[in-house]
């Protein structure tokens, strides 16, 4: 009976844990960190190693928690297990991260008072200050470590630079985060083991067992869950997702050390949820604007705060039950279900005033947007092809004009070599003769310059968007340059660049080398694919 009640607390810590893994998760998807071949090797031995540090009787989490575990029996099993699990069934209601360490804390403070235990406000004061401390000390750090990222990456550096420079450091965050994660959230699974002796080899083993059949069942939700919120809650710019997640991991370790003590603080387990919102709404003081929506911001610390006291309501209700004191469950159950019922209907009632006006709301949109399709199809229909066609046609005109360029300037090596010939001849009157066929046909050509022009003209107005982007982005670049990065655009070679610009396919190099430093790349950046993207 006693292993069977220490796997039930242990299953439930373990259900505890994973509940607040898919926070963790979300940042470093967000973060692009969870791709890497080094974080997805290492994350599962920092995992393992938080949680067997976690476990040592010399941990400060452990510790602190250590005068709230009961002794394990049957009737603490039941009594933890289902307040704790209900509590997280009715966190979730409430579109609130989950908040397992408040959750424990707030069972384990009230079942020793089933027992006749004396009610004392040391530990609840320190938990409820180290609740409210650690939220803020998360937002602090992400608002002092999201202005020191963002002047270390600053927007004058090259867009491919900064994000090599953000993706190293959330990969290095996202470890730090893994390890701080596992190490103080690791006590909610370890908390009931014996701290030394008395515990067969085979039992740990078994509950070893258990815990990985928990983590296999539970994954695909996790991922989801996770990738759910990193696409809603974590749409941030790399600089601040690596300040996020290291503020995160810091203020895990921080409350996980027993140095906590001196400031009147307490090492306990933290809610990654809790921390996540916190330090999103650090980001936003910098950012002035918000960058996590207030409903779920707002449920998620009510819930942080408001969670130890259901949990503890039934917990306390359970273990009166059990222990025959019906009358005081009773009581107890009756101010929950009516405080619960209350909430319910007030959030009930604000739901449904709110889906009323979103359906008002999106029922005025589709009716503006249906008739809108209409006078578009209607106008799409007689324009598309007209479009299309003149669209080729440009595109025609101006890969010809283009080649015609080159023609010119291959006619033009051709008149110099009769010009050669011509002064090579003794004969006045041949030289006369062949000076007059070259100016009538010189004269048939004379407009080179001009179709030059109109060539670059053209360009222009079929380019008129990158041309745009192009001077906005790199405002120093000279014409030269420019018509350069225009020509590699349409997908013209070096050959024909030489002929439509003038020069020789060597300068066309040179042209070439000094554009790439002008825009800041590597040797290993495709110039054409750069210029492409812009």
């Amino acid at each position: 009976m006693l292993f069977v009640s220490i796997g039930v607390l242990v299953a439930t810590g373990a259900v505890l844990l994973l509940a607040e893994f898919p926070a963790v998760i979300a940042c470093i998807s967000a973060s692009g960190a969870g791709e890497r071949r080094s974080l997805k090797i290492l994350a599962p031995v920092l995992l393992l190693c938080g949680v067997g540090m976690s476990a040592l009787p010399s941990s400060a989490v452990r510790q602190s928690f250590s005068p709230l575990s009961c002794p394990p029996g049957f009737d603490v099993a039941v009594c933890i297990a289902v307040s704790c699990l209900a509590t997280l069934l009715v966190v979730r209601q409430f579109r609130a991260y989950p908040t397992a360490a408040s959750v424990l804390a707030g069972a384990l403070l009230a079942f020793p008072l089933t027992q006749g235990a004396t009610w004392s406000w040391n530990i609840p004061l320190a938990l409820l200050l180290t609740f409210v401390a650690a939220p803020a000390v998360c937002c602090a750090l992400s608002a002092l470590l999201g202005l020191a990222f963002k002047a270390v990456c600053g927007r004058r550096e090259h867009l491919v630079r900064m994000d090599r420079k953000a993706a190293l450091v959330a990969t290095l965050a996202a470890l730090l985060l893994l390890a701080a994660f596992a190490y103080n959230a690791g006590v909610l699974v370890t908390l009931f083991l014996p701290a030394t002796g008395g515990f067969p080899v085979w039992a740990i083993a078994a509950y070893a067992a258990v815990f990985l059949l928990i983590w296999l069942a539970v994954l695909p939700a996790i991922r989801a869950r996770a990738w759910s919120l990193a696409d809603t809650d974590l749409d941030l710019d790399n600089r601040l997702l690596g300040a996020l997640l290291l503020a995160v991991a810091l203020t895990f370790f921080l409350f996980s050390w027993g140095g906590v003590r001196r400031i009147g603080l307490y090492p306990a387990p933290l809610s990654a949820g809790v921390l996540v919102v916190s330090g999103l709404m650090g980001l936003s003081l910098i950012q002035r604007r918000r960058l996590v929506e207030a409903e779920p911001a707002l449920s998620t610390m009510l819930a942080w705060f408001a969670s130890p006291l259901i949990s503890g309501i039934i917990c306390y209700s359970l273990g009166m039950i059990l222990g025959g004191n019906a009358v005081l469950a009773l009581v107890a159950t009756a101010i929950l279900l009516v405080a619960a019922l209350t909430w319910s209907a007030v959030r009930s009632r604000r739901n449904r005033l709110s889906r009323d006006a979103i359906a008002q709301v999106r029922e005025q949109q589709i009716a503006q947007a249906q008739e809108a399709i209409s006078s578009l199809e209607v106008r799409s229909e007689t324009t598309e092809k007209e479009l299309l066609g003149k669209l080729e046609l440009k595109r025609k005109e101006l890969v010809d004009f283009a080649v015609g360029i080159s023609d010119q300037k291959a006619y033009m090596e051709e008149v110099y070599a009769r010009l050669k010939e011509i002064r090579a001849a003794r004969d006045l009157s041949d030289k006369d003769a062949a000076v007059d066929t070259l100016l009538s046909s010189l004269r048939e050509r004379m407009y080179f310059t001009q179709e030059m022009n109109d060539f670059y003209a053209r360009s222009e107005v079929l380019h008129k968007d990158f041309n745009l982007r192009l001077r906005e982005a790199y405002p120093d670049l000279t014409d030269t340059e420019r018509k350069l990065a225009n020509l590699l655009r349409q997908g013209f070679s070096s050959k024909y660049i030489a002929s439509l610009m003038n020069i020789t396919p060597k300068s066309v190099e040179m042209g070439r080398y000094r554009l790439r430093q002008r825009l800041g790349l590597q040797r290993s950046d495709n110039l054409i694919q750069f210029i492409k993207s812009i």
